[in-house]
Formats: C-alpha cells, structure tokens, sequence
C-alpha cells in the first residue's frame, strides 16, 4: 500500500477490518477464487480512509461513493463491506497500546443491499455469499447464510438484506450500514 497511508499516521479501524476480511472473507470468482480475500492496494486505501477516526475516536466520513470501472471490483468490496458491517470490528472501541483505534461490531446490526430494483443486489449479495460459503465466520460469530438473506443467529434482527433503493419503501428502518449498488439515476 502506499507509503503516504500507514497505521502510524492514519488512525483507522480500517487497518484491522483489513485483517478481519483476510482472515473470514473468501475471494468470491475467478482463478482465486475460495483462498482469503485480500484487497488491491486501492480497494485498501478506500477501506483504510472510510473507518478513519479523529483522536476522540469519531469517524471522519459517514457518507462516501466509489464511481469505478467494470471490472474494479466494485461489488465484492461492497460484499466484503456489508459482511464487515454485520460482524467485524466497525465501531471505535478505544485505543490499544499502540495507540492505535480497535474496533468491536455493531450490537445489533441491520445492514441493506440496495440497487434499483432487488434484481440488481444479485451482484452483491452473490458475492457476498460466496465469500461466506466456507469461512469460519459462519461458526464464529454464527451466521446463518440464506440464498436471499444473511442473519446471525443469536441475534434476531440481525441481518444482511437485499432490497429495492425505492425511496418510499425504504422510509424509516433503522439500518445500521446501508450498500448502494447500481443506483437509479
């Protein structure tokens, strides 16, 4: 990753989410596809900016957009995203010795996939699923993994869902972490 962005001087749970996908998340396609996700250096440095925190632990960003080419990797890394938002370390939980951010996960997460229409989440939520297909995650945190919807089952409510981006149908739920994949113009 580049030199300019490093632990030491970028305060970020991202860092640690990082090594969380690598350790749960499993590449979703392609000749790769089963060993641990690993990011590009780009998808990293999107991860590592987004859970960035100011000394009293804050977040710096709580709304952002990646506009990539086809092909980018777009999808998996909203996938890798969405599962982090279920069950990894997202929300700031002090500074370790280090004096660097540690994270702990959201204690009743309701993360959606939204796209135009819930066709168009297939993208996501199909990449989201291969990655869970064989990870420890299922045991670990005991996540229940559906063709259509991801809960933890020690938690009810606690889900990943795909739904339409439709602004009326959407009005009022209390997610925890919202994806926006292939949004209507």
């Amino acid at each position: 990753m580049a030199e300019f962005l490093t632990p030491e001087n970028t305060p970020s749970l991202g860092w640690e989410l990082l090594d969380w996908y690598e350790t749960y998340l499993r590449v979703p396609s392609g000749p790769s596809y089963g060993k641990p996700l690993r990011l590009t250096d780009e998808q990293a440095r999107f991860v590592v900016r987004w859970y960035q925190v100011d000394r009293r632990g804050r977040f710096l960003f709580r709304r952002g957009a990646s506009r990539r080419v086809k092909g980018w990797g777009k999808s998996p890394l909203l996938a890798a995203w969405a599962i982090g938002e279920l069950a990894g370390p997202v929300l700031f939980n002090g500074w370790d010795a280090d004096g660097r951010p540690v994270g702990k996960p959201w204690p009743t997460p309701w993360v959606q996939i939204a796209a135009c229409s819930e066709d168009q989440t297939g993208n996501t939520y199909s990449a989201a699923y291969a990655m869970l297909a064989d990870s420890p995650a299922l045991d670990d945190f005991g996540i229940d993994l559906g063709r259509t919807k991801a809960f933890l089952s020690k938690k009810p409510g606690c889900v990943i869902e795909p739904v339409t981006a439709s602004a009326g149908s959407r009005e009022g739920q209390p997610i925890t972490a919202g994806v926006l994949d292939e949004t209507c113009r």
